[in-house]
């Protein structure tokens, strides 16, 4: 790419409002990167004061630090957000910037009729987030539709990788942090559109009935243990509504932690330590966490590390 735009800098900056829990202490300097070439300008200079650099696409499977992170911070989730559409025969070919959420790839699936691409329906999050992750449903996850991405390497070098590159398992990847993504290739089948917006718009409603609404939340926070649900452990280890401050296990389904307003992310933690601590005397399951803990004082919370 050529023409890169002026990369946001900001100084200081509260981390609350770029994240789904709305809570997190401030970043030393964050950027905000407008395009591919400025995420390489901005890690190319990281990488010449060898400091160590945070990345965050947009804000939704992270607990931040009341503390804040040290060093740099980069955010793509605010400007990287493109996609574009080619279509051939019976099967489309998705390529998103990192930074673009799934309810834009929802969107576009209701638009164009991208059939296997309804599971995003309501999962909140980014394209380059949900594939680290491997994010989905109970039935289908980000493995199922990408098929190859662009990452920028430590070094600074940019390749491809194919799917068979990515190591996905349940809610994971091999992709480390030192491997930033800047954009995900999916492919999906074509179908009528009215049809897949038909199937978007139920799967949006299912959810509704089942996920609590109005409270912020990074979603789900444990990974379901084996064959079994985390939400269901947690429920029946009597923690449905349990609070620590203003956390709370949600009433509406166990395996969210919700903040009722001002949460702090200390709170949230030791609420989710907790809920471990039970679940673990009750059923002998150590239950794993998906949202991931960043900045000062992770060393407290060894099991939220990646």
């Amino acid at each position: 790419m050529t023409g890169s735009q002026k990369t946001e800098v900001l100084f200081n900056e509260p981390l609350a409002p770029w994240t789904s829990f709305r809570i997190g202490g401030p970043a030393e300097v964050l950027f905000l990167p407008k395009d591919v070439d400025g995420v390489g300008r901005v890690l190319d200079g990281i990488r010449q004061k060898e400091a160590p650099v945070t990345v965050i696409g947009g804000g939704s499977n992270v607990l931040i630090s009341d503390q804040g992170i040290r060093g740099p911070v980069v955010i793509l989730g605010k400007h990287l957000n493109r996609v574009n559409l080619y279509l051939e025969d019976e099967t489309a070919t998705v390529r998103a910037w990192a930074g673009a959420g799934l309810a834009q790839l929802t969107a576009l699936a209701a638009k164009e009729g991208l059939a296997d691409l309804v599971f995003l329906a309501g999962i909140p999050g980014t394209a380059g987030g949900a594939t680290v992750m491997n994010a989905g449903t109970g039935a289908e996850s980000m493995d199922r539709v990408v098929t190859g991405l662009i990452i920028m390497e430590s070094s600074g070098n940019v390749r491809r990788l194919e799917r068979d590159e990515l190591g996905f398992g349940y809610r994971s990847s091999k992709l480390t942090p030192e491997a930033i993504i800047l954009e995900v290739e999916l492919t999906s089948r074509l179908a009528p559109a009215a049809q897949v917006a038909g199937e978007i718009k139920a799967a949006l409603a299912a959810r509704r009935t089942k996920q609590p609404a109005g409270l912020s939340s990074a979603g789900s926070f444990f990974k379901n243990p084996g064959d079994d649900f985390a939400g269901r452990l947690i429920q029946e280890a009597g923690l449905k509504g349990e609070r620590v401050g203003q956390a709370q296990v949600s009433e509406v389904h166990a395996n969210w932690i919700v903040n009722l307003g001002g949460a702090t992310a200390e709170e949230v933690m030791t609420l989710a330590q907790r809920v471990r601590t039970r679940v673990e005397e009750k059923f002998e399951v150590s239950l794993e966490p998906e949202v991931r803990f960043l900045g000062e004082g992770e060393e407290r919370w060894p099991w939220m590390r990646f």
